[in-house]
């Protein structure tokens, strides 16, 4: 599975593939994948809430709480590390948002849970890809 897709990770996948097609939706039914997915795992009230996260003050004063737990995961991203995003750049808006300046909360929530789970993987920082001469040859044909 390709690292870019945590949502697809097998077991996540697996449990979408449980329930049958028609099963998946229904209206006023709010969650109902992950919720055959996560029983037992989360919080029940997470199963049926139907609203999304809020950015609200609470928010801001989780992060001015937890800033030194953030930077320190966004100070060994693994992203940042494999060249795909400027580390300063999220840092910086880390910080503006810790100081409740306008930053992007929704992205920079995507970027932290992102980087906890890469840290999960077993797989060592060199081996996520590899090298093929697959596009080189196509050209050449």
């Amino acid at each position: 599975m390709p690292v870019h897709a945590p949502l697809l990770d097998n077991h996540v996948v697996d449990a979408c593939h449980a329930i049958p097609g028609y099963a998946r939706t229904r209206p006023g039914d709010f969650k109902p994948l992950a919720r055959a997915a996560f029983t037992g795992h989360v919080p029940d009230y997470l199963l049926h809430r139907r609203t999304k996260t809020a950015f609200t003050s609470s928010l801001f004063a989780g992060l001015r709480t937890n800033a030194p737990a953030l930077r320190r995961i966004l100070d060994h991203s693994l992203l940042a590390q494999a060249g795909l995003l400027d580390g300063a750049k999220a840092l910086a808006a880390l910080d503006s948002a810790a100081r409740g300046e306008p930053a992007p909360l929704a992205a920079l929530h995507a970027l932290v849970v992102t980087e906890l789970w890469l840290a999960t993987l077993p797989t060592a920082r060199t081996t996520w890809w590899e090298t093929t001469t697959a596009h080189a040859q196509q050209v050449t044909r």
